[in-house]
């Protein structure tokens, strides 16, 4: 065996103080945002309902979004510059991709944050 200062400790040392027993600290629980059953604090998914901790947005949002940000670039393009949209021109291309981009950043923005999300019921 061991000598020394530490020879004496054991697999419980961690809740010992100078051979004072300790209580472990309580759970933490928290009530679920969907069906405000209790769950740990750190669950990313709760037992009862199902839900799930989700941070950012899903594809869904980001597709949406994506398109919007293309239908808003192309529409305000073919208000402002309707001489590009006449025999179509190749300008057409980087300004559908920048409203593209333009909407996946902002789904990016809008949606981030950690969400309880329910699973879809099929």
């Amino acid at each position: 065996m061991r000598s020394g200062p530490f020879s004496r400790l054991t697999r419980t040392a961690a809740t010992r103080l100078d051979n004072v027993t300790h209580a472990l600290p309580q759970r933490s629980l928290s009530a679920c945002p969907c069906c405000h059953q209790p769950i740990q604090n750190t669950a990313s998914l709760c037992p009862h309902c199902q839900a799930e901790k989700h941070y950012g947005p899903v594809r869904r949002e980001s597709l949406l979004c994506a398109l919007c940000g293309l239908a808003l670039i192309l529409g305000l393009t073919r208000l402002l510059f309707p001489q590009l949209f006449a025999p179509f021109s190749l300008w057409v291309i980087p300004l559908m991709l920048a409203g593209l981009a333009a909407g996946f950043i902002f789904a990016q923005f809008r949606f981030a944050g950690d969400r309880w999300l329910r699973p879809n019921k099929r």
